[in-house]
């Protein structure tokens, strides 16, 4: 999906909530997300991703990615960690994103 397009079909709102529904996922799993501008500038490379510090599992997320690109990588992220979400977390997204977790638990 190209990050500059809006996911068909689904408004700001159901994103935003899509958004926190898979942070609150994460973190209900022990990842502690943060949401941040990353460092930018000459000489520097920043992106999204996860690392593990003092024991914490953390995850950043470049705030100034398009929403779309946030919610993708987030799902990516639970599907990378095997992470396998309740129906009652799954429940507040909507079905194009719930769809795709269900797709790998089966």
């Amino acid at each position: 999906m190209s990050s500059k397009k809006k996911s068909a079909g689904i408004s700001e709102k159901e994103r935003q909530q899509a958004y926190k529904s898979l942070v609150s996922i994460l973190t209900n799993h022990g990842y502690t997300i943060r949401r941040e501008k990353l460092r930018q500038g000459f000489g520097w490379k920043a992106h999204s991703g996860s690392c593990i510090a003092l024991e914490q599992q953390l995850v950043f997320i470049d705030s100034r990615m398009p929403l779309d690109d946030q919610i993708a990588f987030l799902i990516a992220k639970l599907l990378n960690a095997d992470i396998q979400a309740s129906p009652e977390e799954l429940e507040d997204l909507p079905v194009r994103y719930s769809e795709q977790l269900l797709q790998v638990a089966a």
